[in-house]
C-alpha cells in the first residue's frame, strides 16, 4: 500500500505536459500521461451536448431550438497508458491504452433515463485507443483500436478548442490492423502508404472494411499546428494525402420483403479523401513555433460512410427501420443510421456525402505561449432528401450541416492551458427549414 501511496503522490505531482514513466527496468518501459479538463458552454439551443458532432441543430419551431442552455463538463478527460517492450530482432514494439469519460451514458432527458447529476457528475469511463504495434525499417505493423486510416487520421483534425469533432470532420476509431510503409529522408521528403482491414460497419455483412492512403510529407519545412487543443504545441511536416475506404452493407434491398433470411442485397460502401497542411509562415528551426502561420483543409465524397462522422444520422432512428416496420425482415436491418435507407418506394440507398473543411492558425511569439485559429466546415447529402425511414412520422431529414469558429488558446505553464472559442452550427433541413446554434465556450487543461 506505501508503494502505491507514493506512486500516486508522483503521478500527480510532476509539473511537465508530457508523460510520465513510471517503470523503466530491464528494457521495459511503461508511461503514463493525461489530462484534467473543464469545459464551460453557452449554447443559443438546447441541441447537443459537449461533442457538437453532425447532430443536427433543432428546428427553430421545436422548443429545443428556441432556447439555451450551460453546460460544465469534466468528462473529456483523459487517462493514457503506454508500455514498451524491449527489442527483439530489430522489431520495436510498444501498446497503448487510452480512455476518457464519453462512455455510453444516455443524455438526461424528459423520459427519465438519465439525470443531469449522474451524466456530468458520474460519467463512464470508455476506452478510445487500445492496440499493439510494432515498427522495424521503416514498417509498422498495428492491430487494436486506433484512427481510421481515412482522411489519414488525427494529422488533418481541425484546431477547434471545442470537444471534438465539430460538424463535416471525419472522426472515427475503429478495431483495425494496418501495414504502413515510411520511405525517404526524415529531415526531407517522406512518402506514406498504408493499408488496414477495418471492423465493418456492419458485422452482417460478412467481410472487413479496407482502408488505404498515400501520403507525401516535406520534413524540411514545419509550421507549428495545434490540431486539437488538448494535442502538444508542437511542429508538423507540410504535407498532402490521399485515401479511400470501400466496405460492404447486405440489407434487404425491399421494404416489403417478408422472408426474414432471404433475398438479401449486397451494396458497395466507398469514401475517398483528400487532406493537406501547409505552413504559410514556417518555423525557423523545424521546432520553434513562434510566428508560424499554417493553413490546412480536408475534402470527402462518396456514399454509406456516414459512419465515419460522429453522430451523423440522418434523423434515422439507430439501428435503421423500414417503412414496414412490422415486417421481420426489414424490421431488423442491423445496420446503424446514417448509412443507408429506404425511399419513399421501399428500396434501399446509400446516402450520399461529401464534405470540405478549411482552417487556419497562427503561433504569436515563442514567449508570447499564444496562438489563434479559424476555419469552416460543410457536409452536404445529394440524396438525403429521399430517405423516407426516419425516427418518427414527424421526424424531417437533413441535407446539410455547417460549422465556423474562432479560437484563441494560451498556456499559462507547460502544464497548463487556457482556451476561449466562438462558433456557428446551422442545419438545413430536406423541407428547406434552417436553423443555427451560437456556442461560447471556455476551457482549461492541467496535462501530465
Amino acid at each position: 500500500m506505501k508503494k502505491i501511496l507514493i506512486l500516486l503522490a508522483i503521478v500527480f505531482s510532476v509539473p511537465a505536459h508530457a508523460a510520465l514513466t513510471l517503470l523503466d527496468h530491464n528494457d521495459w518501459k511503461v508511461d503514463f500521461s493525461g489530462f484534467a479538463e473543464l469545459d464551460a458552454i453557452s449554447d443559443s439551443t438546447r441541441s447537443i451536448t459537449e461533442i457538437p458532432g453532425n447532430t443536427p441543430i433543432a428546428r427553430p419551431t421545436a422548443t429545443n431550438g428556441q432556447v439555451g442552455r450551460m453546460q460544465f463538463s469534466v468528462r473529456n478527460s483523459r487517462l493514457g497508458f503506454a508500455v514498451t517492450a524491449p527489442e527483439f530482432d530489430g522489431w520495436k514494439t510498444r501498446s497503448l491504452i487510452e480512455m476518457d469519460f464519453f462512455g455510453f451514458d444516455l443524455a438526461p432527458s424528459s423520459s427519465g433515463y438519465n439525470s443531469e447529476s449522474a451524466y456530468y457528475g458520474s460519467p463512464t469511463l470508455r476506452i478510445r485507443h487500445a492496440y499493439m504495434a510494432g515498427e522495424k525499417d521503416g514498417w509498422k505493423v498495428l492491430a487494436g483500436q486506433t484512427w481510421s486510416i481515412l482522411g489519414w487520421q488525427p494529422y488533418y483534425f481541425v484546431p477547434t478548442t471545442e470537444v471534438a469533432p465539430i460538424p463535416a470532420e471525419l472522426f472515427s476509431r475503429n478495431a483495425q490492423v494496418h501495414v504502413m510503409k515510411t520511405m525517404g529522408d526524415a529531415n526531407g521528403t517522406q512518402w506514406q502508404a498504408i493499408v488496414g482491414a477495418m471492423r465493418p460497419p456492419q458485422r452482417d455483412a460478412g467481410l472487413p472494411g479496407v482502408e488505404a492512403g498515400i501520403r507525401l510529407a516535406d520534413n524540411s519545412r514545419k509550421g507549428a499546428l495545434t490540431n486539437v487543443t488538448t494535442m502538444n504545441d508542437s511542429t508538423q511536416a507540410m504535407s498532402i494525402a490521399v485515401s479511400a475506404a470501400a466496405r460492404r452493407i447486405s440489407i434487404p434491398s425491399n421494404a416489403s420483403q417478408t422472408t426474414p433470411n432471404g433475398d438479401r442485397t449486397n451494396f458497395n460502401s466507398t469514401a475517398v479523401a483528400a487532406d493537406f497542411l501547409l505552413p504559410i509562415i514556417a518555423s525557423a528551426d523545424g521546432k520553434q513555433t513562434g510566428n508560424n502561420f499554417v493553413i490546412g483543409g480536408d475534402f470527402t465524397m462518396g456514399r454509406g460512410y456516414g459512419d465515419e462522422f460522429n453522430a451523423y444520422t440522418d434523423s434515422q432512428a439507430s439501428p435503421i427501420s423500414a417503412l414496414a416496420v412490422a415486417n421481420t425482415a426489414t424490421g431488423n436491418t442491423n445496420l446503424d443510421a446514417g448509412i443507408g435507407g429506404y425511399d419513399s418506394n421501399g428500396l434501399f440507398q446509400l446516402i450520399k456525402l461529401q464534405t470540405f473543411s478549411v482552417f487556419g492558425q497562427y503561433h504569436f511569439s515563442q514567449e508570447s505561449r499564444t496562438w489563434i485559429s479559424g476555419g469552416y466546415s460543410a457536409l452536404s447529402s445529394s440524396n438525403a432528401n429521399n430517405i423516407a425511414n426516419l425516427a418518427t412520422a414527424s421526424s424531417v431529414g437533413y441535407n446539410r450541416q455547417t460549422a465556423s469558429y474562432a479560437n484563441i488558446m494560451h498556456n499559462l505553464t507547460t502544464n497548463l492551458r487556457v482556451a476561449f472559442e466562438y462558433s456557428y452550427i446551422q442545419t438545413t433541413y430536406t423541407d428547406t427549414i434552417q436553423n443555427h446554434n451560437n456556442r461560447y465556450q471556455l476551457s482549461s487543461y492541467f496535462f501530465f
